[in-house]
């Protein structure tokens, strides 16, 4: 039985290090993947994404509804009909990068991709005032919206 038991031991220990050395790539692309849904850190630039509080409506005529209710008044909606809005506010519910679409954004709608730029930023804007996205981990709790 002696002559068994550092064999035993060596074999645990092999099974073990495979083990880790089977799993550690599935590991770590589900941690590369979580933190990219989250933003680049390196680039201190976070993806937005849809405010959780509203809800999104998509239409057959390809307008889009974001809709929360409050607490305390009547429910907030906002209705964008066809264009350039819907198109940014859709890669936005999709956790896609807006400036890695924006060619296509801007062939789309004929404009030239400076031009999408600008307004593409300055819907942005104009949707965070509105607290209509958020950036990585800021989203609107749930004491102001129900």
């Amino acid at each position: 039985m002696d002559s068994n038991c550092p064999r035993r031991a060596f074999l645990r220990k092999a099974a073990g290090l495979a083990a880790v050395l089977v799993t550690a790539p599935f590991l770590v692309n589900s941690i590369e993947q979580s933190d990219s849904s989250k933003g680049s850190l390196s680039d201190r630039l976070l993806t937005p994404g849809i405010n959780p509080a509203f809800r999104i409506y998509c239409f057959r005529d390809g307008s889009i509804e974001l809709s929360a209710s409050r607490k305390s008044e009547a429910g907030i909606s906002h209705i964008y009909n066809p264009g350039l809005e819907v198109d940014v506010l859709l890669l936005i519910a999709l956790n896609k990068p807006i400036n890695d679409n924006l060619s296509e954004i801007a062939k789309r709608h004929s404009i030239s991709e400076s031009t999408c730029k600008g307004r593409a930023d300055k819907m942005m804007n104009e949707f965070k005032s509105k607290e209509l996205i958020c950036f990585g981990d800021s989203m609107e709790t749930e004491t102001s919206y129900a």
